[in-house]
């Protein structure tokens, strides 16, 4: 099960970061039992800053699992995986945060990041949640 990042109007994999602000990003219902969850977020270029991230279980918590500086001049991009059991269906979310001064972007092709790769959706080069199950 994996879930990418989306617009509400649904046009775009980009989502746009407010400076200073949680993001819900994008999230995925997992079903009943124990998941390892993989997670990659990603933020276009801008070295002023931290970044952060978090699985949460409302959109709008800001618990950082993986804070960090920006990458002066790069696409900064954080990646971790977890283990979680959950008792019955449970919708988690991938909430950034980032402090720039500026809005920034966060996308799954990476369309409007300067990605080649742009006909094609890997989670290695943008925001994602993906959950395996755990026997």
């Amino acid at each position: 099960m994996i879930a990418y990042p989306k617009k509400n109007d649904g046009t775009s994999d980009s989502v746009t970061l407010p400076t200073g602000q949680i993001t819900n990003v994008c999230s995925l219902t997992i079903p009943k039992g124990t998941w390892i969850i993989n997670v990659g977020a990603r933020f276009s270029k801008n070295g002023t800053g931290y970044r952060s991230a978090c699985i949460a279980n409302t959109s709008t918590k800001n618990e950082a699992q993986v804070r960090v500086s920006a990458a002066p001049g790069e696409i900064t991009q954080l990646r971790w995986s977890l283990v979680r059991s959950f008792s019955e269906n449970t919708t988690v979310y991938l909430n950034q945060y980032q402090d720039s001064g500026v809005s920034l972007d966060t996308g799954s092709s990476g369309t409007n990041l300067n990605s080649t790769n742009v006909n094609y959706i890997d989670p290695c080069f943008g925001s994602f949640i993906c959950a395996t199950r755990f026997l």
